[in-house]
């Protein structure tokens, strides 16, 4: 029985260290990679910023040509009714 305690010992030691051995390989491939992800988040940071910033400013000029068309629309509603009151009395004295 002593023996089979001294073996389980020796088990538990070995799959122990090999644990040890695989976690400190992995973080031996994972640390690198953390730097790279932290440069490119400090590069990818102001990215998102400056693309917001231009979103709004597109959103602000859809707005602003939304609005003018708005406008012009109404314009060349009011000129063509305007159009229609000059021309109705020229028609109207052609056809009688």
């Amino acid at each position: 029985m002593n023996t089979y305690n001294k073996e389980t010992t020796d088990f538990k030691k070995l799959v122990l260290d090999l644990k040890k051995a695989m976690f400190d390989n992995m973080r031996s491939m994972v640390e690198p990679l953390a730097e790279v992800v932290s440069d490119m988040k400090s590069t990818v940071e102001p990215l998102v910023e400056a693309v917001e910033a231009v979103s709004d400013d597109v959103i602000s000029t859809a707005i602003s040509i939304s609005d003018q068309a708005d406008t012009i629309s109404t314009i060349v509603k009011d000129s063509s009714e305007n159009l229609y009151l000059v021309v109705k009395p020229v028609v109207k004295t052609f056809m009688t």
